[in-house]
C-alpha cells in the first residue's frame, strides 16, 4: 500500500472517530437541556472509556468525556467520585469483617 493510500485509510478511521464524537457531544447537548429518561442516562453513561461512570477515574484527571457526561446529567464529578469511594471503603470492611 502507498504511503498515499495509508494516510487515506488513516484519515478516513480520523474522520469517523471525529464524527462518532461529534454525534456524542450533540447527544449530550440535548440529554443537558431536556427531560432525561433511563435511556438517556444509559446512553450517557455508555459514552465514557469504562461504559458507565463508576470506573471512571477521580476528577483530577479532568476527562473531558466523563466531564461533560456528569454535566449532562446535572451530577457533580467530586460529589460522584466521593460517594463511589465511600462505596468501596464500606464494601472492603464488610469484606474484612467476614474474613
Amino acid at each position: 500500500m502507498s504511503t498515499i493510500e495509508q494516510l487515506k485509510v488513516y484519515l478516513t478511521a480520523a474522520k469517523n472517530d471525529v464524527n462518532k464524537d461529534l454525534k456524542n457531544v450533540e447527544f449530550l447537548f440535548d440529554v443537558k437541556t431536556g427531560r432525561k429518561t433511563k435511556r438517556d442516562i444509559e446512553k450517557a453513561m455508555s459514552i465514557t472509556c469504562h461504559g458507565d461512570l463508576a470506573g471512571c477515574c477521580s476528577p483530577e484527571k479532568e476527562c473531558g468525556t466523563q466531564l461533560a457526561v456528569c454535566e449532562a446529567l446535572g451530577i457533580d464529578p467530586q460529589e460522584l467520585f466521593d460517594m463511589k469511594k465511600a462505596a468501596v471503603d464500606t464494601w472492603l470492611k464488610i469484606e474484612v469483617l467476614n474474613k
